[in-house]
């Protein structure tokens, strides 16, 4: 693991930025709130989708406390390869910090609306419906190839199929606002990468 710190170290900053931009945003809409709100998706998406992104997070954690916690699951790239993670890394995470700041207080942690939540059609939400998850999606790449692990892979992989799956549950309250489609995404692939813009 001869340049295991310099991919450490990079990591720690990159989350220290998103982390302290995010809990700005975070704060501000009042996203905390809606932590324990009742979830308007089955059991059967809930479940898989928690427990793979506990595995995701924890593996992660691991790595950047301590790699060696997480070499039996290590595989071996160029490390070439793993700083073109890390540039998909800063990609997602930039695209993370522009969608939080065009939610602005429409922001919740769970599939649910406000009573005051508007249609969002600025920022990354022009071009794409569900721009956090696409970031997300970014990110589990990058973090796969920078930490050359196929746990952290896997279970960020299994997240995000899962919130694929989850997606669904927003997709009502699009179709049936008043201002679909007027400045609005409506690219190829519906719900993640195309569509009306919203939340995520």
């Amino acid at each position: 693991m001869g340049d295991e710190n310099s991919f450490r170290i990079a990591l720690i900053g990159l989350v220290v930025v998103q982390t302290l931009f995010s809990f700005g945003y975070i704060k501000r809409s009042g996203a905390a709130s809606t932590i324990l709100r009742r979830r308007n998706e089955p059991r059967y998406i809930t479940i898989p989708l928690v427990s793979s992104y506990l595995g995701y997070c924890v593996g992660a954690l691991a790595y950047l406390i301590n790699p060696n916690w997480m070499a039996w699951s290590q595989i071996s790239i160029g490390a070439w390869i793993r700083w073109i993670g890390f540039a998909a890394l800063i990609v997602g995470t930039a695209i993370i910090l522009w969608g939080l700041r065009a939610l602005g207080t429409n922001l919740t942690f769970v599939p649910a609306t406000k009573d005051d939540h508007v249609l969002i059609t600025s920022g990354p939400y022009r071009w794409v419906r569900h721009p956090l998850y696409t970031a997300l999606m970014v990110q589990v790449a990058g973090l796969g190839l920078l930490t050359a692990n196929w746990f952290v892979a896997m279970t960020g992989g299994l997240t995000c199929l899962f919130l694929v799956l989850r997606i669904g549950s927003h997709v009502d309250w699009i179709d049936g606002h008043p201002r679909r489609g007027q400045g609005a995404a409506t690219t190829a692939y519906p719900g993640v990468f195309g569509g009306e813009g919203t939340q995520p």
